[in-house]
């Protein structure tokens, strides 16, 4: 089975609550030194079983911060200045892809402030309304599209930059 493995705190809340029905992935990767687009690596139809940090060595969280717990005893570790609500298992649940889309995020000029969302497709890129945004962004588990494009310019798109990215929007149903 495949797993798709998250760590954006900001996301957090909607991952335990379900309300978290997508994510948005580069579709280059950022390991590389290429931005080669490769193809999705989910499928209409793949069962992905979702996890907190995945490649962590702690196997239990703070549900509020998402700082790693010790494994024995499920006391959060160091570094955790939350009141502890909880503890989540980093497996979370599996679910079953049901739509991919490919978007595109860039910026027209390297003054512009924002970056702009479009659903790809060659030279008339069809921009996203306002109301696309807020879904996307809801349903990507931020509070608005403001937060969301402000996560995707500190990870993805830095100031100055003006290259077009390309993302996967991977979209599910719990099982």
């Amino acid at each position: 089975m495949k797993i798709m493995s998250f760590s954006a705190v900001e996301i957090l809340p909607a991952l335990l609550d379900k309300s978290k029905t997508q994510t948005i992935r580069p579709a280059w990767s950022r390991f590389t030194n290429t931005d080669k687009q490769r193809k999705p690596y989910h499928k209409v139809g793949d069962e992905v079983r979702l996890m907190w940090k995945q490649r962590s060595k702690y196997r239990y969280f703070c549900s509020k911060c998402g700082i790693g717990c010790d494994n024995d005893t499920q006391q959060v570790t160091k570094n955790c200045e939350c009141i502890t609500i909880g503890v989540i298992d980093k497996t979370q649940r599996n679910v079953i892809i049901t739509e991919v889309l490919e978007i595109e995020m860039f910026r027209f000029e390297e003054e512009q402030e924002t970056i702009c969302v479009t659903y790809s497709g060659g030279e008339e890129r069809p921009t996203m309304t306002d109301k696309d945004m807020e879904e996307i962004a809801k349903r990507d588990g931020f509070n608005s599209s403001i937060d969301m494009i402000k996560y995707f310019e500190k990870n993805y798109i830095s100031k100055g930059d003006t290259s077009t990215k390309k993302f996967y929007v991977y979209r599910w149903r719990n099982k």
